[in-house]
């Protein structure tokens, strides 16, 4: 079981992507007149993911000790008919249910998977022994720890990319007990379950086979199409990955149009959010996830430009 996790805020979900994985702070310089145009795409709501994107400093906060349960855990919530919150104060998970079981979008980590997800879903009315799949959003054990447990104990399927089944296999810093090779996506698949379909497309970035999923929700008799990215930040620096995320963003962006997306979501809770909404459905504002298309794309031009200020930057 993992000794240390780093929680919650802009900066610490940073150093979490970034420090976990060995990544450098980016080299000092001056924001460019594109770095102000995503800072001005951005505005207040999305302030988060500019943040986290174009400074050109990531700040490092001390690691929190995962005993101190009141430091990562947050109770489960609704967010819609059939998409449940079930992640922790700095990392998401989300549980889709559909007329034939779950689909669970991200497993956290080992020591978390109980109280959030198995516990989360029985606290909700929702039975996790009906989970059928679980979606690995990229090969970071803040999003796959958890996900042994549950193909053991539940005997849900296990999907991830080609690319970061490979990253998974490979990594060496993370303690969670990593989940057996199972279902494998090459570039782009429809999962599908009962009536549900969800579209998992590849958009690598932040590892070399990040998914990222467009899905159906339902908010009493309306239907809306979720946009989840499914990670955000450099972790390597390097040229491939600035101009993958750039190219990723822009392509999803397109998709989402196409599909109508105007819900945002990520998968980890300060860049979509999330608190604030289920706050703000609990004092009965109506589909405060909803967003509109508009905040969808703002959210991938953010992205793309960041990244492509970061292209500039350090490959000049």
């Amino acid at each position: 079981m993992r000794k240390q996790a780093l929680i919650g805020g802009v900066a610490l979900v940073a150093a979490m992507m970034a420090t976990a994985i060995g990544a450098a702070p980016a080299p000092a310089s001056a924001p460019d007149p594109k770095m102000r145009s995503a800072e001005a795409v951005a505005g207040k709501d999305l302030r988060a993911l500019y943040e986290v994107l174009c400074p050109v400093d990531v700040v490092h906060p001390p690691a929190e000790n995962v005993a101190d349960r009141a430091s990562w855990y947050s109770p489960p919530a609704k967010a819609f008919d059939d998409l449940y919150y079930v992640g922790q104060q700095g990392v998401s998970a989300w549980a889709l249910k559909t007329d034939e079981g779950l689909i669970l979008i991200d497993a956290l980590f080992d020591y978390s998977v109980g109280p959030e997800i198995v516990d989360g879903l029985k606290a909700l009315g929702l039975d996790p022994a009906t989970i059928r799949y679980v979606v690995v959003t990229h090969g970071h054990g803040d999003h796959y720890g958890g996900a042994r447990y549950l193909q053991d104990t539940y005997g849900a399927r296990v999907v991830a990319s080609r690319k970061d089944w490979d990253v998974i296999a490979q990594t060496i810093r993370w303690t969670d007990p990593k989940p057996r090779r199972d279902i494998v996506v090459d570039g782009a698949m429809d999962l599908a379950l009962g009536r549900t379909v969800i579209s998992l497309i590849e958009t690598p970035g932040h590892t070399p086979g990040t998914l990222s999923l467009l899905f159906p929700v339902h908010d009493g008799a309306e239907r809306h199409v979720a946009a989840l990215w499914g990670g955000t930040a450099f972790n390597t620096r390097t040229r491939e990955q600035y101009a993958g995320m750039a190219a990723s963003a822009e392509r999803f962006a397109g998709l989402a149009r196409q599909r109508g997306a105007d819900v945002w979501l990520s998968n980890h809770p300060v860049f979509d959010d999330t608190f604030a909404k289920i706050a703000a459905e609990r004092k009965g504002a109506t589909s405060p996830f909803v967003t509109g298309q508009a905040t969808v794309q703002r959210a991938l031009k953010v992205a793309a430009q960041c990244s492509r200020v970061a292209l500039a930057r350090d490959y000049p």
